[in-house]
């Protein structure tokens, strides 16, 4: 971005800079002004992601050493999640800023995602010769409550900062 704006400002030197008043720059001392609430949310969606992300970084290779999947199948099947996502979060979003009731939807999120990771971990692989697709359900699960919780943390966020 340095080397787009100098090479801008090289193009066009009479552009008008963007003022930035003294109110509006960062002070770190701000930080300090946020509310608990923020840092509940900041705290939970560190920690979601934190559980979330990394699981789909390793499912595929876990699809294929444990349930016996090709890399191709394993890459289909790794998608889900993203997929579900996708398709419903717009439609979640809608529900939730029609309904409210973000803390009980993030609850229930959360609670799904406990299932899903549960019923990965109690999964049982299978032999070389063999295929599962028992991952199948965690992997719709975990869809579904990344799904909901970015639909409800996100349009959270205004409700916990002051402008």
């Amino acid at each position: 971005m340095v080397v787009l704006d100098k090479r801008a400002a090289r193009l066009n030197p009479v552009a008008e800079l963007a003022k930035v008043s003294e109110e509006d720059k960062f002070k770190f001392k701000d930080v300090f002004s946020f509310k608990v609430s923020f840092w509940l949310l900041t705290t939970s969606c560190v920690l979601t992601y934190a559980s979330i992300l990394p699981y789909l970084q390793i499912v595929s290779g876990l699809l294929q050493s444990k349930y016996g999947f090709t890399p191709e199948e394993a890459g289909y099947l790794f998608g889900i999640p993203y997929i579900m996502s996708a398709v419903s979060s717009p439609f979640l979003g809608l529900l939730i800023d029609k309904i409210g009731r973000r803390a009980l939807l993030m609850i229930i999120s959360s609670l799904t995602l406990i299932l899903a990771f549960g019923l990965s971990m109690h999964n049982e692989s299978c032999d070389d010769e063999c295929k599962s697709y028992s991952e199948l359900p965690t992997l719709v699960l975990l869809g579904l409550g990344y799904s909901i919780y970015a639909a409800a943390i996100w349009g959270s966020v205004p409700y916990v900062v002051t402008p």
